[in-house]
């Protein structure tokens, strides 16, 4: 009798978990990174033509060009960000090379590969390493994805900045938990576990360079002292730990303070100091904030996730909208009240509620750090952009209170649940991400009717913005526009007949765009189109979409 041979057996819980994840990635792509949604933000127009000016090639001056803070950034005193610059120089070179085998996308970057592929991988491993069943794991990748500190800075074409501090945020914290595997006992030597010095010298060094991509990566230094904070009570080489992650910031004062102004002098010949950038915040703001500001940010922040504000005079007429918001409402309070339910049953405080509840100390500090970031800013911010590390924070939050319900009530009635909460969540995350995008991208190219602090007080009814349909229209004829232009004027062929017709029946929806013309702009700099003297982009973009009409045309 032959041995049975072992099953993959897959619980239905985590199939569900999958194709949520599967469903958001569709969401993301098809929806959120479509032509109309997704864009590039003007301030870097003119950037990429400098950037441009010698090419698409690379050439050994365009090292130089990342160090530019005059040209890269909007203060030359900012040299805060070295790493964010020189991947943004690296950016525009590869989508002007792209272009001779694709039509171009507005916010399509050297960055998704990374994005999409390798900041799930990790942060599920994330998950997984601090005891997270599958099923949860899964949940919580697909919960992050779905929220707007992930998808904001990654739909506009701008600095990769935030969307790289995400990623090694959690590259960070998956490579120290590694720890939380071999590290079970208290009192353990650094010599007797394997690989030490590499997980920790990797982790250190992933903590590094999310300083030098964007000013917020600073705080990873927090939430790493909060993360390994156990482990480091687990060793007896306590100093030898301590004096490793304050190298830290040693090394931060260093590069920031003496390496980079030198740099700066000798490759541009400027004298470059980051205590003369206008937005260079106080350390008194830290420790004496402006209360109202403070307050403020908590309620913009908490405004998103959890997103239990009800906007009643906003969803009139969509209800859809309000029905999201009651079944949303519903599965937050269900979930609490288990969560709750399980503490009150159990006698003190459990590993997994103290993570909890470390947690949320951690979004405290970090609305702190928020707050005192932007005192010298913009003042008052939400996720989008400036808060993505809030997503973060919070989801990891949610994941760590949806394993602690998974691991207390093992009947099957609440695990089966527990998916459906999962989409509720979902489904919820991806619809706000979707109108605070549509409301910033209209921000963004209008800043004088969609002024933001109109946005943040409620006066402005961010859900007038979107209309799915209608999205999806103005897109396709987007998508369309862009694949002529890059099969007549980039390769200098004749589109098929078809095509045409169809770009012909787009023009009414194009001309009746009010924000076509300023983000078509990327793909025209970026091909390098020549205009007949007397034209210029920056004053007539309109004239590239008659030309394509005229010229265009099949025979």
């Amino acid at each position: 009798m032959k041995p049975s041979s072992p099953s993959f057996k897959i619980s239905w819980p985590l199939a569900a978990v999958s194709l949520i994840l599967i469903l958001t990635y569709f969401y993301i792509f098809y929806i959120i990174l479509n032509y109309d949604l997704s864009w590039m933000v003007y301030e870097k127009i003119k950037t990429h033509i400098w950037i441009l000016e010698n090419g698409k090639e690379w050439h050994w001056s365009d090292f130089a060009k990342g160090l530019n803070t005059k040209v890269i950034e909007i203060d030359p005193n900012r040299l805060s960000r070295p790493l964010s610059n020189m991947l943004e120089v690296i950016d525009a070179k590869f989508r002007a090379n792209l272009w001779d085998y694709i039509p171009p996308h507005p916010c399509l970057s050297l960055q998704w590969p990374i994005l999409f592929i390798a900041l799930p991988i990790f942060l599920y491993r994330f998950f997984k390493n601090i005891n997270c069943d599958t099923v949860v794991a899964v949940a919580g990748t697909a919960l992050y994805m779905t929220s707007s500190g992930f998808l904001s800075p990654l739909v506009m074409l701008s600095h990769p900045a935030k969307s790289m501090v995400n990623f090694f945020s959690i590259l960070s914290l998956a490579t120290i938990t590694q720890l939380y595997r071999s590290v079970k006992t208290s009192n353990v030597s650094i010599k007797t576990v394997p690989h030490f010095w590499l997980i920790l010298t990797s982790s250190l060094t992933c903590t590094l360079i999310a300083f030098f991509f964007d000013e917020t990566g600073v705080f990873l230094f927090i939430i790493l002292a909060f993360v390994g904070y156990p482990l480091f009570l687990r060793f007896k080489e306590k100093a030898i730990l301590l004096c490793c992650f304050f190298t830290l910031p040693v090394l931060y004062l260093i590069i920031i303070r003496f390496l980079l102004p030198w740099l700066h002098l000798i490759i541009n010949h400027e004298v470059i100091d980051l205590n003369h950038y206008r937005d260079y915040p106080h350390l008194s703001s830290l420790l004496l904030p402006n209360w109202h500001d403070l307050l403020t940010n908590t309620y913009l922040l908490f405004a998103v996730h959890p997103g239990l504000k009800w906007d009643f005079s906003h969803f009139a007429g969509r209800p859809f909208l309000t029905a999201l918001q009651c079944v949303y409402t519903l599965a937050f309070f269900l979930l609490s009240g288990l969560f709750i339910f399980a503490v009150y049953k159990k006698s003190g405080l459990s590993i997994r509620t103290k993570q909890i509840l470390a947690g949320m100390a951690l979004l405290v500090l970090f609305i702190l750090f928020h707050n005192f970031q932007l005192s010298h800013n913009v003042h008052v911010w939400t996720i989008f952009w400036y808060g993505c590390l809030f997503s973060l924070i919070y989801y990891t939050i949610l994941t760590l209170v949806l394993q602690f319900v998974w691991e207390e009530y093992k009947g099957g009635l609440v695990r089966s649940v527990l998916p459906l909460i999962v989409l509720i969540f979902a489904v919820h995350g991806l619809v706000t991400s979707t109108f605070l995008i549509r409301t910033f991208h209209n921000q963004g190219d209008d800043p004088g009717k969609y002024y933001y602090p109109s946005i943040f007080n409620g006066k402005l009814n961010t859900y007038d913005f979107f209309d799915l349909s209608k999205s999806l229209q103005i897109s396709r004829c987007r998508y369309v526009y862009t694949f002529m232009y890059w099969t007549h004027v980039k390769h200098k062929k004749t589109p098929p007949r078809s095509l045409y017709n169809e770009f012909q029946s787009c023009t009414s929806v194009i001309d009746n765009d009010p924000f076509f013309h300023g983000d078509a702009l990327y793909f025209i700099v970026e091909s390098a189109f020549e205009f007949p003297p007397g034209r210029s982009f920056l004053n007539d973009p309109a004239y590239v979409a008659a030309w394509i009409r005229q010229a265009g045309e099949p025979p």
